[in-house]
């Protein structure tokens, strides 16, 4: 994406699901990423250029793409400016969500686009490693994708190719004999928000290197690449069982896990017979300023993870020259992140963290974050939440819990630890689907060196929720 600016200016971006029902009223359908775009000065941006994935042939439809800009108060269509070979140009005045759109009906006449096969690597098992291959429309960002599946490696190759939508699709691999999975797949252009793999393969251990090939429902190849894995395996010996790179974690864990994803990690180990009930409510019990001092944790992470870097900042500077006492120093906010901040505020602020942030926000003009914040703090709405969502029972909303946060991730670690390899694997699975920015910050991936299990894991970078 390219941004057209009048001045300097910071700008955020991030893609966002689309809201197909929306899209449907208005006779179109997505052709592209939808992006949430915000800068800290909304004039500083006059003009978007939006990546597509059209053909050139598709292109001397008249009409075929627009741009789409979503609102609170609803939908506009942009006409664009100019349409080059890969991208949509439009002017701006707003900032929000924009997205580049498609005529359903001209599309029916041409149905062919600039596509990419994306291919990853999952860490190896004892027997087998396995590919993922995504057939996708090229103008998907391969972050986005990788994103999606931590602990891949992404294999960089030639992606481009052509693909014809609701056209089928095969997967074929030199030498012969692996499987692959499933035989054949009906391309459909998509955009988030999963990334499934259209394709897996399925190799042994000892593969260094294959040719993969897609071809058409004709058996026409539209790609072709040899893919070298040799660099990308680890040695069998070096991969750490998955108990002893659990117990290698075991303190990071206690202090970092939090009661959030332990009442999830608690429903997996259930689910998957690792533990028993009795195991489980005998963990998934915490007082009550434990509950009320995370449903403050939350709430503030996530307001200070929402605010924009400018905003941010400014939260930082006046929370260091605020009047009145307790103070913060300097040293205390200076290269911290928002987690870190959220652990200042409720290290100094205690039961009032919540008030002060809310008062900070007011200073800095985010009065609508304020409220928000006030409201996500509320202990009661929270629970009926959880309540509603069936995360708890009734029972264990208006019980008396006698074990705060870290016992309770202490006895969960444990537990599961006692019960072996297979148990330990089932936890970090779960605890990689749940939370993984702290299965990412423990390290827990399989195939690390000898050596490295006891490196404690660095600071947070980004904010958990």
């Amino acid at each position: 994406m390219v941004f057209v600016m009048a001045q300097e200016a910071e700008l955020l971006y991030r893609t966002v699901p689309w809201e197909e029902s929306l899209l449907q009223s208005a006779g179109k359908q997505a052709a592209g990423p939808l992006f949430d775009v915000k800068s800290s000065d909304e004039a500083a941006v006059v003009q978007l250029h939006l990546p597509h994935s059209e053909t050139e042939d598709a292109l001397l439809l008249d009409g075929l793409l627009s741009v789409v800009h979503i609102t609170d108060e609803g939908l506009s269509i942009l006409e664009p400016l100019e349409v080059t070979p890969t991208h949509v140009v439009v002017n701006v005045v707003h900032l929000s969500l924009l997205g580049i759109i498609i005529d359903p009906f001209k599309r029916l006449l041409k149905w062919r686009i600039n596509g990419q096969i994306l291919v990853f690597l999952r860490p190896p098992g004892r027997e087998e490693q396995i590919l993922d291959v995504h057939l996708l429309p090229n103008n998907v960002l391969v972050e986005e994708v990788a994103e999606k599946h931590r602990g891949v490696v992404n294999i960089t190759l030639s992606s481009d190719c052509e693909l014809d939508i609701d056209h089928s699709y095969s997967v074929h691999c030199e030498p012969e004999g692996f499987l692959t999975h499933p035989e054949s797949k009906t391309f459909v252009s998509r955009f988030g928000p999963n990334y499934h793999p259209t394709f897996q393969v399925f190799l042994t251990t000892s593969t260094e290197r294959v040719v993969l090939k897609v071809k058409d429902q004709g058996g026409k190849e539209v790609w072709k690449y040899p893919v070298s894995l040799e660099e990308r395996r680890v040695p069998a010996e070096s991969r750490v069982p998955a108990d002893q790179r659990l117990r290698s974690v075991r303190t990071q864990f206690i202090n970092r896990v939090s009661l959030a994803v332990l009442d999830q990690l608690l429903d997996k180990l259930l689910e998957r017979e690792v533990i028993t009930y009795s195991e489980m409510m005998s963990a998934r019990v915490k007082p009550q300023f434990e509950k009320a001092r995370e449903v403050v944790d939350t709430a503030v992470k996530y307001m200070l993870s929402n605010l924009t870097n400018h905003n941010f900042v400014n939260f930082c500077n006046e929370l260091v020259h605020r009047k009145g006492k307790p103070q913060v120093l300097r040293n205390m906010v200076e290269g911290k992140n928002c987690s870190e901040i959220t652990e200042v505020l409720l290290s100094v602020f205690n039961e009032k963290a919540v008030e002060v942030a809310a008062e900070l926000l007011n200073e800095i003009k985010c009065n609508k974050e304020a409220d928000q914040l006030v409201s996500l703090a509320v202990l009661d709405q929270l629970l009926d939440k959880l309540l509603e969502r069936e995360v708890i029972t009734y029972s264990e909303m208006m019980s008396a819990r006698v074990k705060p946060q870290f016992e309770k991730a202490r006895e969960v670690v444990d537990t599961v630890h006692r019960k072996g390899a297979a148990a330990s694997r089932v936890l970090i699975n779960a605890l990689q689907e749940i939370d993984p920015y702290l299965y990412g910050e423990l390290d827990l991936t399989e195939a690390k060196p000898r050596g490295e299990c006891l490196k404690a894991p660095a600071s947070f970078v980004r904010c958990y929720l």
